[in-house]
């Protein structure tokens, strides 16, 4: 029985009809048993792997276990009253409240400075219903949900204050990007520092790497036959990224052909196709040929806001139509 008896006292006043001495000190005594039980009046020392029997609830336990992975096994919750209690209070190495059968319970470790009130439904469960701590280091074993403000305090003299997260990398992340003193942060979403910084190109001979001050690009080779009637076309391209280029470009004009009289030929660079830019072409008007010629542009300086499509346009006057082969080529000079 988990609950406490009252002694009958009988018709006033003398009593009749009332308990007998003997049945109301054995009610007495019935009541200090279940106190016994419910209430946590013992007290003793773990210090080792420990299992407690069903005669052992009802008292307070200290834990004081120095090396860790040490664990104390409590009663069957049938084995006892209803309400039946255990507390423990731990100020050593961190234990497991291991149970029995199909026992179950919310907490099943305790670390240094951690109390808790076990309590028995009398069929297979053992509900924490006390817990608290006892030191100022709090180590919190589940999830830790803040609904306020947090505020750290134990700062360094510089202001600092360390923060540890400890787990793989993956693990330790922010789901939104903080403020430090009203100022966010560069980080690899939101700088990069190609576009960002006058960036230096490389000294190892290695090649620079895309995006990076020195990157070379270079078009597939462009095998076109041109218009002998000196009609712009365009030849091969180079879609560049944001930033600043050097772009040449060179033609052969009258290749591995024969019988071509080339009279004239103009290669140039520009952003868009057929187009020959005063300062951005090579070439000759005049000429009389029949054998290969070679020109190369300028080096000619883009600068782009967003990816753009470099041309290399060429046009040539001859008896017929004129074989040429050429090729672009552009290197980063600034991100």
């Amino acid at each position: 029985m988990s609950t406490l008896q009252k002694i009958n006292l009988g018709t006033p006043p003398r009593g009749d009809d009332g308990d007998s001495t003997r049945v109301g000190f054995a009610k007495m005594n019935a009541n200090v048993d279940v106190l016994s039980m419910l209430v946590a009046l013992g007290y003793a020392l773990i210090t080792d792997n420990t299992t407690l029997t069903p005669d052992q609830v009802g008292t307070r336990y200290g834990i004081n276990i120095a090396d860790p992975g040490k664990s104390i096994t409590i009663p069957l919750a049938s084995s006892v009253p209803v309400n039946a209690c255990l507390q423990f209070f731990n100020v050593g190495s961190a234990v497991t409240v291991a149970t029995q059968g199909n026992d179950g319970t919310q907490i099943r470790a305790l670390n240094k400075g951690d109390w808790a009130t076990y309590i028995s439904d009398g069929v297979k469960y053992w509900h924490v219903a006390e817990r608290g701590k006892m030191l100022s280091d709090e180590i919190v074993g589940g999830n830790l949900t803040v609904g306020g403000r947090v505020l750290l305090g134990g700062a360094s003299d510089d202001g600092s204050t360390a923060l540890q997260v400890k787990g793989a990398a993956s693990i330790g992340k922010f789901l939104s990007r903080p403020t430090f003193a009203d100022n966010v942060p560069w980080d690899s979403g939101n700088f990069d520092p190609a576009s960002k910084l006058s960036v230096v190109g490389r000294k190892d001979g290695i090649a620079p790497a895309a995006g990076n001050v020195g990157e070379i690009l270079t078009s597939t080779n462009s095998t076109i036959v041109l218009p002998s009637n000196r009609t712009a076309e365009g030849t091969t391209t180079l879609l560049l990224t944001a930033g600043e280029w050097d772009v040449q470009g060179n033609m052969i004009f009258n290749y591995n052909a024969n019988g071509v009289t080339l009279t004239m030929a103009f290669v140039s660079v520009a952003t868009s196709s057929a187009s020959i830019v005063g300062g951005q072409f090579a070439g000759i008007d005049g000429l009389q040929t029949m054998g290969w010629v070679t020109f190369v542009t300028p080096m000619v300086r883009f600068r782009f806001a967003a990816p753009t499509t470099v041309w290399l346009n060429a046009q040539a006057a001859a008896n017929v139509n004129v074989p040429c082969w050429g090729q672009l080529t552009a290197r980063r000079v600034a991100a």
